[in-house]
Parts: C-alpha cells; sequence; structure tokens
C-alpha cells in the first residue's frame, strides 16, 4: 500500500545515499594521497572527477526529500 511505497522510495534513497558516500570518501582519500605526496594542486585534481559535478547538489536534494519524507511520515495519524 501506500506505506510500502514510501518504503521502497526510502530505500532507494538510502542505497543512492550510500553509493554517492563511497564515491566520495574514495575521492577524499585521492585527495589526501595528493595532498600528502605534494603532487598536483587540489584545483587540478579534481577536474578528473568533474563529470560528477552535479553530486552536491543531488545530494542536497535527496537531503530534502528524505527531510519531506519523515515530516510527512510524522504527521500521519
Amino acid at each position: 500500500s501506500e506505506m510500502q511505497i514510501q518504503d521502497q522510495r526510502l530505500l532507494l534513497t538510502l542505497r543512492h545515499l550510500h553509493s554517492v558516500l563511497d564515491e566520495l570518501r574514495a575521492d577524499s582519500a585521492h585527495w589526501e594521497d595528493t595532498r600528502s605526496s605534494g603532487g598536483t594542486s587540489p584545483i587540478r585534481a579534481r577536474t578528473g572527477s568533474e563529470g560528477r559535478g552535479c553530486q552536491p547538489v543531488c545530494s542536497r536534494g535527496l537531503a530534502q526529500l528524505l527531510r519531506g519524507e519523515e515530516s510527512r511520515r510524522s504527521s500521519l495519524p
């Protein structure tokens, strides 16, 4: 029913957030490597992942979506 649909959507959102987190973690590990080895400047290193440039926006939208789900669920009788 309605709750099941909501639960499924939340599950999908969670899974997506997990993969985003994993990518970000990999990114920051890569950053640490380049920083500690005195390699290229962070900005130049960053350009490699510009393809995923939408992510901050995406995760912000997801956070808002999740917050919306929360408030909708708590307003249920």
